[in-house]
C-alpha cells in the first residue's frame, strides 16, 4: 500500500507540474500581446530608462505597475478593469491625459480591448518561460545580442515566416490545371467564391505589351494577335515580347526604383556621376540576357572580386554606389564613410533579402531576431569597399551617343562663362567668382560622361576596426566585430550548412564575394522569395507580400504564403530566370482574368481588397509608360537604346528657376538641342536628383533619395490638370494630328485614326458622332484665333545678392542648347483643321481608357 501510495503521490506530482508549467489563455494573452505591446508602446517613458521616468510610473513589472504613479490613482486594480485608471489613459477619456501621448500611436480597440481583459483575469505576469510550451512560439539561434533579455526571447512563426526553410508544398486539388491557379482556387473556394472570366484577346494583349515592354500595342499589333488562332498565339506573343529590346528597359526601370538610381549625388551640390549612366545600361543588358538572377546578384555585390577582367563585373559594383552621397572639404571624413556603410548595409538588406536594417543600428531588433551584431557584421563585409572610378574601356555594345557634339556644347558653356562674368559690376565680381568655379566644375563633368571609366568600388585595407557603435554613434565604438551574415536565416548559424557562412573570411579580398555567394545561396531563405515577390507585384499591382522591401514583422505577411514558397522553389530550379518566371505566370489563368467579376457584392463583403485575386486588378499606367507610349503612339518614339543621360523637354518655368549649390547658383536645366534625343524612352533620361520634371512627378514617378519597392498610384486632381495642360501632351496631340492629317483628308477617317491610334480600336457609332461636332466646334474657333510663333529665349538672367555690398546682381546665362534647336511640331507650323483635329487627340488621351490597364 506504501508503495501504491508513493506512486500515486509521484504521479499527481508530475500532472501538479505539468499544469504549473502549461501556460493558459490569460497568461498566453499577457505574454504574446500585452507584455509586446507594452515594451514598444510603454517602456521608453516608463521603465527602460531610469533617468526618464515620467510621471514616476514604472511599468516593468506587476508590482510597479499596479502601484501608479504620482497622480495616485490605481493604476491598475486586479480583478476590475473598470475601476483602473490605466483604462482612462488608453481609451483616451481625456485627451490631455491620454496615453500613448500622441495621437498617431493610440492603441486599436483590439489591444485595449486585451489589457481589460487581462485585468479582468486578475492582470497576471507569467514568466516569459511559459513561452516554451507554446509550440507558435520559437526561440531564434543568432550570432550574439547587447542584452540576455534579447537573447532568451522567443518569437511567434508567423512573425518570422520568412527567415524559416521553405515548405515543401504540393500543388492542391482544383480543377485549374496550372499550378498558381489551383493555389489561388483553393483560397478562394475557403470563401465561397471563384476565379473570374478570361478578359478579352484585346485586354489581354495590351497587358501583356505593358507590363512587358511598357509600351502600348499599336492597331495592328493589337490585330495580329486576336487574329491568331493558333492555340499557341498566347505563349508566342509571350515570346517575342520577352524577347524584344523592350523588355529589359522596362524590367531595368524596376529594378532601378529599389536601388535609388540617379545620375547625380544629391544634397547641397548635387554634383553628376558622369559615369553612372554605364551601370544603368548593364542592369538592362543583364535582363535583356536573362542572366540568371543569382549571377545578377553576386555581380552587383561583388562582380570585381569574382573576376575582374569581365568589364560587365566592374560595371555590375556601380549598385553599391547608387544611393545619394556627397564628401566635401567641410565634411568629417570618417563621419561620410559612416554613411556610406550605414547606407550600403540599409540598400543589401532591402534590396535582396527585404530587411531593413538600419533598426538594428543602435540597438537589438525591437521586432525581427536581427541582433546588432549582424548589423556591423555584414558592415564589415564592406569595410575594405573604398569608391572607384576604374578605367574601363567602352565596348562594342555601349553607345556613346552625340560625343563630340555634346562635348562641345559643354566647352561652349564654360567659354559662355567668362562673357557672363564680363556683364557683372565691378562691386560684384567677388561674388560671382563661386558662381564662374561651381559652374565650371559642372561643365568639366559633363565632359567626363565620355572618359573610358567606370562607376565602380575597389578592396582594399579596412580603415578603423569594425565596432559596434553605441547608439549608432560613430563617437562611441564598442567592441570589435568580424564579417557576417543574418545569422537568424536558416542554416547561417551551421558551419556544416551549404546555406552559407556564420563568419565571412576577414582577409581584404573576398569579403563581399563570400557575402554575396550567401547572399545568392539557394538555400537562403530569403533571396528567391523577394524576388519572385517583386515579378508577382508587376503583373498583379501588389505583391504575394505587399510590402516587397521589409519581410519582417512590421511588413505584411503573405497572403498565399504556399505559392511563394512553391514559385521561390519552381524559380530556383528553372535556374533562377526571370524571363521563364514572367512567362509562368503570364500563362496562368489568373493573369488572364477580367477586370470584372459576377459576384462583386460578394466580394465587397468577403475581400474588398481582392487580396484573394478572385478578379485581374485594373491599374493606372505608370508615369513613364504613359511618357513613352505616347512617343509610341505619334511615331516620335526613338528606340535608341543605352548611352550617357539625355536631356527631354520638361515644364520650361521647372527648367529656367533659380537653383543653388552650396550657397552660389547652379546652371539651368536645358533639353537637348535635338529632337530625336528628347523622343527616347524615359529610362534614359538624365535623373537629376534636384530637378524632378513636373509632367512624371504627378503620376507618381518616385523620388531617388529612398529604395522605392512598390510605387504609389493616386489620384488627384494635380493629374488633370497637367494632362490637359503640359506642353508635353499638347505636343504629342498635336504631333499626332499632324501625322493623321497628312495620311487622311476625310473627317471620318481622321477620327477614325485617331481612336485607332490612341485606343487601339475603331469608334463606336456614338462616338463618331460626338467627335465630329467637337472637332466642328474646334474649326470654328481656330479659324477666328491667330496663333502668335513663340520664340525659345536665348539667356536666362538671374538675380541674386552680392555678399560684400548687400546689392542685387543679375547674372545672365547662355542657353546654348536652344540656338540651334530643333523644336516639336508647333500650333503655328500647322493650319487650323490640325489644330481642330489635335483638340480631339488631346482629349482622348486624357481618357480613363488610355490611361488605365484592364
Amino acid at each position: 500500500m506504501k508503495l501504491c501510495s508513493f506512486i500515486v503521490f509521484l504521479i499527481l506530482g508530475c500532472f501538479s507540474v505539468l499544469a504549473e508549467q502549461n501556460p493558459s489563455e490569460i497568461d498566453l494573452l499577457f505574454l504574446k500581446n500585452i507584455k509586446p505591446l507594452l515594451k514598444v508602446k510603454c517602456w521608453g517613458c516608463h521603465g527602460e530608462d531610469p533617468d526618464k521616468i515620467k510621471g514616476k510610473y514604472i511599468m516593468l513589472d506587476r508590482e510597479q505597475m499596479l502601484k501608479g504613479g504620482e497622480s495616485e490613482k490605481a493604476a491598475v486594480v486586479p480583478g476590475d478593469a473598470s475601476k483602473s485608471y490605466l483604462m482612462n489613459l488608453i481609451r483616451r477619456e481625456d485627451e490631455d491625459d491620454a496615453m500613448p501621448p500622441k495621437e498617431a500611436e493610440k492603441l486599436t480597440a483590439a489591444q485595449v480591448g486585451w489589457i481589460e481583459e487581462w485585468i479582468d483575469a486578475g492582470a497576471p505576469w507569467p514568466d516569459d518561460k511559459l513561452l516554451e510550451n507554446d509550440k507558435s512560439f520559437v526561440k531564434v539561434a543568432v550570432s550574439g545580442a547587447l542584452s540576455e533579455d534579447w537573447a532568451e526571447r522567443r518569437y511567434k512563426i508567423e512573425d518570422i515566416w520568412a527567415f524559416l526553410p521553405m515548405k515543401k508544398v504540393s500543388e492542391p486539388e482544383s480543377s485549374y490545371s496550372h499550378p498558381i491557379d489551383k493555389f489561388l482556387d483553393a483560397k478562394l473556394k475557403k470563401k465561397d467564391l471563384s476565379m473570374s472570366e478570361k478578359a478579352s484577346k484585346e485586354n489581354i494583349v495590351k497587358r501583356a505589351y505593358l507590363d512587358l515592354t511598357g509600351l502600348k500595342p499599336d492597331y495592328k499589333e493589337i490585330q495580329d494577335y486576336v487574329n491568331n488562332d493558333s492555340p499557341d498565339a498566347y505563349e508566342e506573343l509571350i515570346d517575342k515580347l520577352l524577347a524584344s529590346k523592350s523588355y529589359g528597359e522596362q524590367a531595368a526601370r524596376y529594378w532601378l526604383d529599389v536601388v535609388r538610381y540617379a545620375d547625380t549625388g544629391g544634397y547641397a551640390n548635387d554634383w553628376e556621376r558622369p559615369h553612372v549612366w554605364r551601370y544603368r545600361d548593364y542592369v538592362i543588358r543583364s535582363f535583356n540576357a536573362d542572366k540568371p538572377f543569382d549571377q545578377f546578384v553576386k555581380e552587383q555585390i561583388a562582380g570585381d572580386e569574382m573576376d575582374a577582367k569581365n568589364p560587365e563585373n566592374i560595371l555590375a559594383t556601380g549598385f553599391l554606389r547608387t544611393g545619394p552621397w556627397e564628401h566635401t572639404s567641410m565634411s568629417v571624413p570618417e563621419v561620410t564613410r559612416q554613411l556610406f556603410l550605414d547606407d550600403v548595409t540599409e540598400t543589401v538588406g532591402k534590396t535582396f533579402l527585404a530587411q531593413p536594417l538600419t533598426c538594428a543600428k543602435c540597438h537589438d531588433h525591437k521586432f525581427d531576431p536581427i541582433p546588432t551584431q549582424d548589423y556591423y557584421r555584414i558592415q564589415a563585409v564592406f569595410s575594405t569597399t573604398h569608391f572607384k572610378d576604374r578605367t574601363l574601356p567602352f565596348q562594342d555594345y555601349e553607345n556613346l551617343g552625340e560625343k563630340d557634339a555634346n562635348i562641345a556644347l559643354s566647352q561652349e558653356r564654360i567659354a559662355a562663362l567668362s562673357e557672363s562674368k564680363k556683364l557683372v559690376p565691378e562691386e560684384g565680381a567677388d561674388s560671382i567668382g563661386p558662381v564662374v568655379g561651381k559652374q565650371t566644375q559642372y561643365f568639366n563633368l559633363e565632359m567626363d560622361r565620355y572618359k573610358p571609366l567606370a562607376y565602380s568600388v575597389v578592396s582594399g585595407s579596412p580603415l578603423p576596426d569594425t565596432r559596434i557603435l553605441t547608439g549608432g554613434s560613430i563617437e562611441s565604438p564598442g567592441y570589435k566585430v568580424t564579417p557576417g551574415v543574418l545569422s537568424a536565416v536558416h542554416g547561417s548559424n551551421d558551419q556544416a550548412s551549404p546555406t552559407g557562412y556564420n563568419t565571412i573570411p576577414e582577409k581584404k579580398i573576398g569579403r563581399r564575394l563570400a557575402f554575396a555567394e550567401w547572399v545568392a545561396s539557394e538555400k537562403n531563405t530569403l533571396t528567391s522569395r523577394v524576388i519572385v515577390n517583386r515579378i508577382w507585384q508587376q503583373h498583379f499591382s501588389k505583391g504575394i507580400v505587399a510590402t516587397p522591401n521589409s519581410f519582417g514583422k512590421m511588413g505584411a505577411k503573405p497572403t498565399h504564403p504556399e505559392l511563394l514558397d512553391y514559385l521561390a522553389d519552381w524559380f530556383v530550379k528553372n535556374g533562377w530566370s526571370i524571363k521563364k518566371l514572367h512567362k509562368f505566370i503570364m500563362l496562368s489563368s489568373a493573369y488572364q482574368m477580367s477586370t470584372e467579376h459576377k459576384d462583386l457584392e460578394k466580394l465587397q463583403s468577403t475581400d474588398p481588397d481582392n487580396k484573394l485575386l478572385a478578379y485581374y486588378p485594373a491599374r493606372r499606367m505608370q508615369a513613364e509608360m504613359i511618357y513613352d507610349s505616347l512617343l509610341k503612339i505619334t511615331g516620335e518614339l526613338n528606340p535608341e537604346m543605352g548611352g550617357p543621360g539625355i536631356f527631354p523637354e520638361i515644364n520650361w518655368e521647372v527648367a529656367l528657376q533659380n537653383r543653388l549649390i552650396m550657397g552660389t547658383l547652379a546652371p539651368v536645366y536645358q533639353p537637348s538641342p535635338k529632337k530625336k534625343d528628347r523622343d527616347r524612352r524615359q529610362i534614359y533620361a538624365f535623373t537629376r536628383r534636384s530637378v524632378s520634371n513636373p509632367l512624371l512627378e504627378v503620376f507618381n514617378k518616385p523620388g531617388s533619395e529612398l529604395s522605392c519597392a512598390k510605387r504609389d498610384s493616386t489620384t488627384v486632381t494635380p493629374q488633370a490638370f497637367s494632362l490637359f495642360n503640359s506642353e508635353f501632351i499638347h505636343n504629342r496631340s498635336l504631333a499626332l494630328a499632324n501625322t493623321i492629317a497628312k495620311k487622311d483628308n476625310s473627317l471620318k477617317g481622321r477620327i477614325n485614326k485617331a481612336y485607332k491610334m490612341i485606343y487601339g480600336r475603331f469608334p463606336t457609332g456614338e462616338e463618331l458622332k460626338v467627335s465630329k461636332a467637337h472637332i466642328q466646334e474646334m474649326l470654328e474657333y481656330h479659324k477666328s484665333h491667330k496663333i502668335e510663333k513663340q520664340e525659345l529665349p536665348k539667356y536666362f538672367d538671374a538675380e541674386f545678392i552680392a555678399e560684400k555690398t548687400g546689392k542685387p546682381i543679375t547674372w545672365r546665362q547662355a542657353l546654348n542648347n536652344l540656338k540651334n534647336y530643333e523644336r516639336d511640331t508647333m500650333p503655328w507650323d500647322v493650319d487650323h483643321e490640325v489644330r481642330a483635329l489635335y483638340e480631339l487627340c488631346l482629349v482622348l488621351i486624357n481618357s480613363n481608357e488610355f490611361l488605365y490597364v484592364y
